[in-house]
């Protein structure tokens, strides 16, 4: 999954904006970042611009000036293949100049070969909603657009960069964050709202499934839809794992979201397989916010006042390449190490104790198992987890888990038997939160967010989220757009 950031600006050059926007989001894709900008009806710079590295990393002390203007697009890019970086990808509509970036993935890649005659093996998906587009010339941009996203299978978030103006299209089922925020008479439009914050700006809402919204250079703003068939279906694995815990996504704060995880596995956890004064710890920094409604949960329900909350038990170092996140890695071998690098167990805390880690997820098993070796390494007597999601059996086609591996989900390869998964991670014991009451916490979420008045003036005219409007695929198997035709 990707970060993509769109900035309109009435009177200052957007290329900062979009630096500091892609910073604030740099969680959503770290293998490399690119940006385009506009001005004098050309693009800029003169070649286009990806870099791999992390956003400091690329373009600490650069020029700016190469990126002139005051409408701009930028993507920090997840790469599941080591294909082509390649975005913004730019091109031209006719003899006029344009650039795209995509947060998504599509699946019906072979029925767009067949009608481009092009390739899409080994490089990004992106590149075919481009080829799509250049064969809709000498229809009007607008035209096109909406012709393209028909075209269209899967997840797409999309912001074009054309004549000065920021065209942003959503997939019909809103299946991942895409959120708009302005500032005084500049315009955002961002994957996490929470950015704007960054940029002395406010979120305004969430772009709607099947929504086509253009930005003007004078700041006029249009709101259409390219489609009518349109249904929420928000992917459960944003509020899991991908989005910043600051974000309020469709009404629900992502870090409450997370509290009533780790609160409902309390509630259902088999509490006598928990020694008597264990430890429990946070697996940082994924593992946060969920561990605090878990160790909640823990008191106020089963009133284990034995156990102690320790989220120093585990370090992790602030080195920018360690603070990577293991799971985005595009092979594992990367996984691997990054998982050695990242984690530091102390002694000092742990020796003699037992270890109740509660994490996201265990997806692979690459984190857990590296995590339990360490964590016996540095003396404890034994190892836990309190895993606050569904076990993970499938692949997750509309982007975040590599497709190409399902026999590497570690759930799927026992069959959703925790004991075994415990054996294969060198844990005592792990369980999963049952599907339903991660639903549950995310109802649950919506609701308090609500009372909080946390949510935007205009979001809070939205339907509250339910459980019927999210996608649960990597955990029940059900794709509301179908599967890969390759």
């Amino acid at each position: 999954m990707c970060a993509i950031i769109g900035v309109l600006n009435e009177h200052n050059p957007a290329a900062e904006d979009i630096v500091r926007g892609l910073e604030e989001q740099q969680h959503r894709g770290q293998r490399g970042a690119g940006l385009a900008s506009w001005s004098d009806g050309r693009m800029w710079p003169k070649q286009p611009f990806t870099k791999e590295g992390l956003v400091l990393q690329i373009f600490f002390q650069m020029d700016m000036t190469q990126f002139p203007g005051r409408a701009a697009i930028g993507q920090n890019i997840y790469s599941t293949h080591d294909g082509t970086l390649g975005q913004p990808i730019r091109d031209y509509y006719g003899d006029e100049p344009v650039a795209m970036v995509h947060n998504g993935t599509i699946v019906n890649l072979a029925e767009i070969s067949a009608k481009t005659g092009q390739s899409y093996e080994n490089i990004t998906d992106s590149r075919a909603i481009i080829d799509l587009l250049l064969q809709e010339h000498p229809n009007k941009f607008e035209r096109a657009l909406r012709n393209v996203a028909e075209q269209l299978r899967g997840s797409f978030n999309l912001i074009f960069l054309h004549q000065g103006c920021l065209w942003i299209i959503k997939d019909r089922l809103g299946l991942h964050p895409l959120q708009l925020g302005r500032r005084d008479n500049d315009w955002f439009v961002a994957s996490e709202g929470y950015a704007f914050e960054g940029l002395r700006g406010n979120m305004i809402r969430d772009v709607r499934p099947g929504e086509f919204i253009i930005i003007e250079p004078d700041g006029c703003t249009r709101y259409d839809t390219w489609t009518r068939d349109t249904s929420l279906k928000f992917n459960i694995w944003e509020y899991t794992y991908f989005s910043a815990p600051p974000s309020i996504i469709h009404g629900v704060s992502v870090n409450r979201a997370r509290y009533w995880m780790g609160y409902n596995l309390a509630s259902e956890f088999k509490v006598e397989y928990i020694p008597h004064g264990a430890l429990v710890v946070p697996v940082p920094n994924s593992g946060d916010h969920a561990t605090s409604g878990f160790f909640d949960g823990l008191l106020q329900i089963h009133g284990r006042t034995d156990l102690t909350y320790r989220h120093t038990a585990v370090y992790r170092p602030h080195s920018i390449n360690d603070g990577k996140r293991t799971f985005i890695q595009n092979t594992q071998q990367k996984r691997e190490d990054g998982v050695r690098r990242k984690y530091r167990a102390l002694g000092t805390e742990m020796r003699g104790k037992w270890i109740v880690y509660c994490d996201d997820s265990i997806v692979r098993g690459t984190t857990a198992k590296k995590l339990t070796a360490i964590t016996l390494e540095a003396g404890a007597q034994g190892v836990l987890f309190a895993i606050p999601a569904a076990p993970t059996l499938f692949p997750d086609y509309y982007g975040g888990i590599d497709p190409r591996d399902p026999e590497n989900l570690v759930a799927r390869t026992y069959k959703g038997d925790q004991c075994k998964i415990a054996k294969h991670v060198g844990a005592k014991y792990v369980q999963y939160l049952s599907l339903k009451s991660q639903k549950k916490a995310i109802e649950q979420a919506a609701i308090e967010t609500r009372q909080m008045e946390a949510v935007p003036p205009l979001q809070m005219q939205e339907e509250q989220m339910t459980i019927n409007k999210l996608y649960c695929g990597m955990f029940d198997g059900v794709y509301p757009d179908g599967t890969p035709d390759t």
